[in-house]
């Protein structure tokens, strides 16, 4: 059999709760006036007028447009225009009774029996449209438990977090736990429902205590302080960060819903844009490029960029399938070769130019946590050092025309096993003076969201252990796009000309956020 259903809110039985609503509000409102012992006159006063109470004020709703609210989406606004427009009833009523005449007591509604229906009246329909809000956000999130839903911290109890806490609420998979807000006033206080827990000082401990797994910033102009912080904690903390957009950025196209953290507003500065492929076509276009280590942080961006200029063919190298396989589908072109090799081994780099006679070499493959090389030195030798001699030796043979080192500043007076075997990875690359290969260099400090910066301090700090800051730690601080393009634009010589080792120019010191976050947590811990 087909089965029926009944839509309670649809525009006609919205017509009629509001009918229903009128007559028991008059009918209240002479109770109410009379202590329950209404008059016989006012009563068959009641009985006449409460039909036509009920019409008029359906017929003024629709007059004045009320039924095209949608009651399930309620808010002050229509709140405030519901009350505006009931008033005409009323009004209506007090009219009458002022200008009809003494004899005339069917329509001398007495004052208090009409201030009372007003507000009555009100009451009754705020509470239907309120109870449909209610029943559908208790719908929306039926789907999921109250425990499965991910806890969210909200950062910021303004007008943007409150709304974000009721947008939330009607997220399924999403339940909002806290504010934190630095204004002492609203600490204790209830905004939207949620407590303002406290301080932004107090995020690490409040994520741990209330095991939340998602932070939402809700403040329209964040400073870049602030996000530095927040953003240090959450990434040792392994909690996402978000920002609610602006309305700038929503009209504009930019974001239409909550938004990652953006590296412009962590830099302190817009970044750099060295990637126009107008200016990098020359110099990789039509070309063959081998790009070793490409798996990773800085050779995926490589490949990104280098994908967008239209060299005849990329060979993706690397031994880590899974971060290979991440590159591969990025970058979606169909030039692009993925080839899973190990750079130790002479004899597979020999068989991968042979196959692909790669024109140019971008050697980014290496290990680079200073920690793990200290524990296994003999790692960082064979991978980093003999790696780089065997694809060398290769770009040699294979007669390439450019070979670039992608290395590290950490190789500058190095005081790490890591960063000794890139300095020698250098030396080779320097070394290297018969044949046609040009061979260069490139450093580069702590980049910005790649693998192995200063982020194993941030969990030693969080861990209780402690950390030595020196003026060393203030290094140049860029993104993984600004140091990818800078490779490429300084390879292709329009950075400089004639030299074989450079530095990466990344105008903003590091440190400074990832220390700030360090410093929370270890008070925190104390």
């Amino acid at each position: 059999m087909p089965k029926f259903s009944i839509d309670l809110y649809s525009a006609r039985n919205q017509k009629i709760i509001d009918a229903i609503i009128a007559a028991v509000s008059f009918y209240l409102a002479y109770e109410a006036r009379f202590e329950g012992k209404v008059p016989a006159s006012y009563d068959q006063q009641m009985m006449l007028l409460l039909p036509l109470v009920a019409v008029g004020q359906v017929g003024f709703n629709a007059v004045l447009r009320i039924y095209r609210m949608t009651w399930k989406y309620i808010g002050l606004q229509d709140a405030i225009r519901l009350a505006t427009n009931l008033l005409c009833c009323p009004a209506l009523l007090l009219l009458s009774h002022y200008a009809s005449p003494a004899s005339a007591d069917l329509f001398r509604v007495p004052i208090g029996v009409t201030l009372m229906y007003y507000f009555l009246s009100l009451a009754g329909a705020l509470s239907a449209r309120i109870l449909r809000r209610l029943q559908y956000q208790a719908s929306a999130a039926g789907t999921v438990t109250k425990k499965a839903a991910i806890p969210v911290l909200l950062i910021g109890a303004g007008r943007a977090g409150a709304r974000a806490a009721y947008e939330i609420r009607a997220e399924a998979n999403l339940r909002p736990v806290a504010f934190l807000d630095d204004d002492p006033k609203k600490s204790g206080t209830l905004i939207a429902g949620l407590r303002v827990i406290g301080p932004l000082t107090s995020l690490a401990t409040a994520i741990e205590q209330h095991s939340i797994r998602q932070v939402i910033v809700c403040i329209a102009q964040p400073p870049r302080e602030t996000l530095r912080r927040i953003w240090a904690t959450c990434e040792i903390l392994e909690v996402p960060v978000k920002l609610v957009p602006t309305l700038e950025q929503i009209l504009t196209g930019k974001a239409a819903h909550y938004r990652s953290l953006d590296m412009d507003e962590l830099l302190g500065r817009s970044q750099m844009d060295f990637s126009a492929a107008s200016s990098l076509a020359p110099a990789y276009a039509g070309k063959r490029i081998l790009i070793t280590g490409a798996g990773g942080s800085i050779g995926s961006e490589l490949a990104l960029q280098l994908s967008k200029v239209n060299p005849s063919h990329l060979v993706l190298l690397d031994k880590d399938e899974n971060g290979l396989n991440d590159t591969y589908l990025r970058i979606q072109t169909g030039n692009a070769t993925p080839v899973i090799a190990d750079i130790r081994f002479p004899e597979r780099l020999r068989a991968v130019f042979a196959t692909h006679r790669p024109e140019i070499v971008f050697h980014a493959a290496a290990h680079k946590h200073v920690h793990l090389m200290e524990a296994n030195p003999c790692e960082a030798i064979t991978n980093n050092v003999t790696g780089t001699r065997n694809v060398v030796e290769q770009a040699i043979a294979f007669e390439v025309a450019r070979f670039v080192q992608v290395s590290t500043d950490k190789a500058v007076n190095p005081t790490s096993v890591m960063g000794a075997s890139k300095r020698v990875c250098e030396m080779i690359v320097q070394s290297q003076h018969a044949g046609n290969t040009r061979f260069c260099c490139v450093r580069f400090g702590n980049v910005l969201g790649s693998h192995g910066t200063v982020v194993p301090i941030s969990h030693l700090l969080y861990s209780g252990g402690e950390a030595v800051c020196t003026e060393q730690l203030l290094e140049l601080q860029t993104s993984i796009p600004e140091l990818a393009s800078q490779h490429l634009r300084g390879e292709s010589g329009q950075e400089q000309r004639g030299t074989d080792l450079s530095a990466t120019d990344s105008p903003r010191r590091s440190g400074h956020a990832y220390s700030s976050g360090c410093k929370e947590i270890s008070h925190d811990h104390s």
